[in-house]
């Protein structure tokens, strides 16, 4: 009964503020209204090669080297054409010459997989530390390490238990 209770006075609270909510907006989502690039010297270079900030969205910039010669750095953009799903990577050279597949092959760049799952992976202790650590408690289940006790005692809400 309370927890119906509780979720009928947390539903109120919320119908209740809503138009309050409402009202205090004035028309500007805040940073979702900036229509600015993100990345504005890519956007600049991007529109000089004829895709305009308005077509074509920058969601990453990165520089790297190529395994061929390291003192050569390669400028990769990926990029979201609007309304579009797909996405696509252009590169560069340091002169702002476009790379095509070939080229970036023969310099040794793959192309990248921006589809990989998450990866999480737990710390690990240092060989020495972890033979100074206690060893781990091993679980033995509730039966094993609780036992319930021979009276139980049941008490009535009303009191009369």
């Amino acid at each position: 009964m309370n927890r119906t209770w509780l979720r009928l006075v947390i539903l109120t609270c919320v119908l209740a503020t809503s138009p309050l909510s409402h009202a205090g907006y004035d028309g500007e989502w805040g940073p979702c209204d900036d229509l600015e690039p993100k990345f504005p010297e890519a956007a600049e270079f991007l529109q000089s090669l004829g895709f305009p900030p308005d077509e074509f969205t920058v969601l990453l910039t990165w520089r790297e080297t190529t395994r061929r010669d390291p003192r050569q750095l390669i400028t990769g953009y990926h990029i979201l054409p609007v309304g579009a799903t797909e996405t696509f990577d252009l590169y560069s050279d340091s002169q702002g010459n476009v790379l095509d597949e070939e080229r970036l092959a023969a310099m040794g760049i793959p192309p990248k997989n921006w589809n990989l799952p998450p990866i999480e992976r737990l710390g690990e202790a240092p060989k020495a530390l972890a033979k100074a650590l206690p060893p781990r408690p091993t679980p033995v289940g509730p039966l094993k390490s609780v036992s319930p006790p021979a009276l139980v005692c049941l008490f009535l809400p009303d009191g009369s238990g």
